[in-house]
Order: C-alpha cells, then structure tokens, then sequence
C-alpha cells in the first residue's frame, strides 16, 4: 500500500511540475511569423522604411529579464540602394553586426495566468558599437502558452553615433521610430 501511495505522489508530483510555467520563452528560430521589428525614418524630403522578420527574443521567467538579438543586415528596404548605404555607410554591418537589448521587466507579471501587462523593461541597448542605459515600455499579453510582446520606442541617430553624410541630412531623419513584436513560445532545446 505504501509503494502505491508513493507512486501515486511520484506521477501526481512530476505532472505538476509539467504543468508549471515554462521558465524560459523564445522566438523560434526559422519562424518569420515570430519576429518583427520595423523601422521608419520620416522627412519633408523622404520617408524610409525597413523591416527584419529574423531578430530573435528570449524571456527568462524567474529573472524577468528579456534580451532580443538583431543580426543588423536582415533589415530590408523597398530600394536596394538605401539597403547598401544603411549597411555599409550608417550602421557598418560588417564591424557591428548586431544590435542588442538586454533588459529586466520592472513590473511583477504572472506568468502561469491569461492577461495583458503593461510594462517597462529596464536595460541597455547596443547599436552601432555603442551602448545606451534605455527603458522601453509595452504589452505583454499572456495567452495560449504563449508570451506577445510589442514595443515602440525612438532611437536618436546621435545616441549611437551613426553619422549621416550632410549631402542626405535633409532625406534622413535625426530620430528613427521604432516598432518590435515578438510571439514567444516555451523554449525546447533541440
């Protein structure tokens, strides 16, 4: 009878501890409907837009810490011209080839139940080189087993001195808007 009893708290134990909140989210790599992250340069002269459906985020539970990776020349543009300039001139793809955020929610979230979060998330921002104390504010909704993150924010060109030639300073906004999206699912090692 005792071996049945603890048998019984064995399965019951180790089903609870399936059941419990994965402790760490991630995009999946490959998946294009995971990522998302655009963005858009607004002048008199000229508007400018790209996107990147290939950066890769990860949510650590116990920690609240998020970091998101950006490989910098998976950003496309509609004109292939302004695609070799951003890479070659602006952001020099080759010297800095990613742009990063690693940071800590601020807020208490739970993450084993259904709602939406506002939040802050507290960290640094690498780009161009150059690293920069931010705190970005967005949702985070919790559904499905699934974490959908989204952000908007603005970086300033000067911040990460990305440098614009003066002959386009007209075409090229000081200030870059951002948007990123992310869908997250319990991270698998393969």
């Amino acid at each position: 009878m005792k071996k049945v009893i603890l048998l019984g708290l064995s399965v019951a134990f180790s089903i609870g501890l399936s059941a419990q909140t994965p402790q760490v989210y991630s995009t999946k790599a490959g998946d294009t409907t995971a990522s998302k992250i655009s963005f858009e340069s607004k002048t008199p002269v000229e508007d400018i837009f790209a996107e990147t459906k290939t950066a890769k985020a990860a949510v650590v539970v116990k920690t609240k810490r998020v970091k998101i990776k950006i490989k910098m020349i998976s950003f496309k543009f509609e004109k292939p011209l302004m695609e070799e300039h951003f890479n070659e001139k602006y952001v020099e793809t080759e010297k800095y080839p990613n742009a990063i955020f690693d940071g800590t929610i601020q807020e208490d979230i739970d993450f084993s139940k259904d709602g939406t979060y506002q939040v802050s998330v507290k960290g640094k921002l690498t780009v161009h080189g150059v690293t920069k104390e931010r705190t970005l504010t967005g949702t985070i909704v919790v559904a499905g087993g699934k974490l959908d993150l989204k952000t908007e924010f603005k970086i300033n060109l000067v911040d990460h001195k990305i440098k614009v030639p003066s002959v386009v300073t007209k075409n090229i906004a000081e200030t870059i808007d951002v948007k990123a999206h992310f869908i997250c699912t319990p991270y698998k090692k393969s």
